[in-house]
């Protein structure tokens, strides 16, 4: 195979991986991702007539066999989840093996990595704008007809989907990606648009509503500003870089500023003619920033039942025909915590062989009924350990540990070359672990358990970022 050919299929897969990382914050449900790369997988088998084998895909075949072996052979119940994370992890892993065999040296990870990055920036880009549209649509009182999903809450904010943490996790992925970009560019102009668009996407997490979200974002703004004072002090940064970051500080400082005085300088009555003359409907306004405030709140103080519409924008009347929209609730369902309880429980009552080997994915019908409020066929702990040790018992368990644990050894063998990689590693990690059912609930979210497993196929460096 030339190599402009495995340049071109190489371009694929990120280009497959891109509209996989798209559609983890937009609610299309026909899959692409895996029919896609199954026929690019059998059309690199015709064109190579034969694929490489290597040793680094060992345990990522083994966590995918304990998770699909349950599900055909334990489950009894009539359950839909696992069947489309075994077609997730089928799916990656034949990503994986085509990138095993087109990637011939430390060059061609180095693109590939480039790629990716660039793609993951635009792909979170346009749902940050379409983010963005929705929001601006939603307080006109109107609704994207594609992102009402029966049974769901419409949601509020700039978030797409019904899962602020999962648009959030998104949103920051597309921060790193805009600024490790801007730490490799020389070009001014260039640099000057990966700040804006780190600035834009840093927005939408905020607007979307995601507790965790905010989290790490208020995170990254901590250590970005203290990496900005200390290339201040030492002076390396251009005339350029230093006014948009100046005007980005004094952007955010506006906005926290404005907060402040709609919040107690404005009288109700004014309040509701700056919204209406802004051509947004009052009640929808209210009930969106109360969301935001109420979600927000609880991260320092957390409540255990909803609270009202917050009343400083209508009148009481207004309150009480509006009621308590359930989008602005402590939360849908219940605490993460008692879902990892629950789930060891389950796991206690089980059987000896049950707990050893796993009982299949029964469990998804026990946490519907324990803990699900609203119309939904499947629940899960949320946490993919708590449910490896459900379906796969303890020796599936041991095998996805050894898994993770493998692949952050390799992160940390080679993190010098590594290290914006490894960063969006621990983001997803974190989201995953506190939201999913197992590693391989979301296609995306895989491609970083396997990364560290294609840095070690190659002996030499292959990403190094500017210092």
């Amino acid at each position: 195979m030339t190599a402009n050919r495995r340049t071109l299929y190489i371009k694929g897969i990120v280009l497959l991986f891109s509209v996989a990382f798209l559609l983890l914050r937009f609610p299309l449900k026909i899959p692409v991702f895996g029919p896609s790369i199954l026929l690019l997988f059998v059309i690199q088998l015709i064109d190579l007539k034969k694929l490489v084998w290597s040793p680094v895909m060992i345990w990522y075949i083994l966590t995918s066999i304990c998770l699909i072996y349950p599900y055909l052979f334990l489950t009894e119940a009539v359950v839909y989840l696992p069947r489309a994370e075994a077609a997730n992890a089928l799916s990656a892993g034949l990503a994986f093996w085509m990138l095993i065999s087109l990637l011939k040296d430390r060059n061609d990870l180095s693109l590939f990595l480039q790629w990716l990055l660039r793609g993951i920036l635009i792909s979170g880009t346009l749902t940050t704008l379409l983010g963005f549209v929705k929001f601006d649509i939603y307080l006109r009182v109107y609704e994207l007809l594609f992102l009402t999903t029966p049974g769901e809450t419409y949601a509020i904010g700039t978030s797409l989907i019904a899962d602020y943490n999962l648009y959030a996790m998104g949103g920051l992925v597309t921060c790193l990606a805009a600024y490790f970009l801007f730490r490799r560019e020389n070009r001014k102009l260039l640099r000057a648009v990966y700040i804006i668009l780190l600035a834009l996407n840093g927005i939408n997490v905020f607007l979307a509503g995601s507790r965790m979200g905010l989290i790490w974002l208020v995170l990254f703004s901590v250590v970005l500003t203290l990496l900005v004072i200390r290339r201040y002090i030492i002076m390396r940064l251009s005339k350029l870089s230093r006014s948009l970051i100046v005007g980005l500080a004094l952007f955010a400082a506006l906005i926290a500023g404005l907060n402040f005085f709609w919040y107690y300088g404005l009288d109700k009555g004014v309040k509701r003619k700056v919204v209406s003359a802004m051509g947004y409907d009052p009640g929808t306004f209210c009930i969106n920033y109360a969301g935001f405030s109420h979600r927000y709140g609880t991260i320092l103080y957390p409540l255990s039942s909803p609270k009202p519409v917050n009343d400083r924008l209508l009148y009481p009347e207004e309150i009480k025909s509006l009621g308590t929209p359930k989008s602005i609730s402590v939360s849908t369902y219940a605490s993460r915590i008692d879902r990892w309880r629950y789930g060891f429980q389950l796991f206690n009552r089980a059987s000896f062989k049950e707990q050893w080997w796993g009982g299949g994915f029964d469990y998804l019908k026990d946490f519907v009924f324990q803990f699900q409020y609203v119309a939904v066929d499947e629940e899960y702990p949320k946490n993919p350990v708590v449910s490896s040790l459900l379906y796969a018992g303890l020796f599936g368990t041991l095998i996805l540990l050894i898994f993770i644990g493998r692949g952050i050894s390799l992160y940390w063998k080679h993190r010098n070359q590594a290290r914006p990689f490894i960063i969006i590693y621990l983001v997803v990690m974190c989201f995953l672990m506190t939201n999913f059912n197992s590693v391989f609930s979301d296609k995306f979210s895989i491609l970083f358990l396997i990364l560290p497993f294609l840095f070690d196929n190659f002996a030499d460096p292959v990403y190094q970022p500017e210092e």
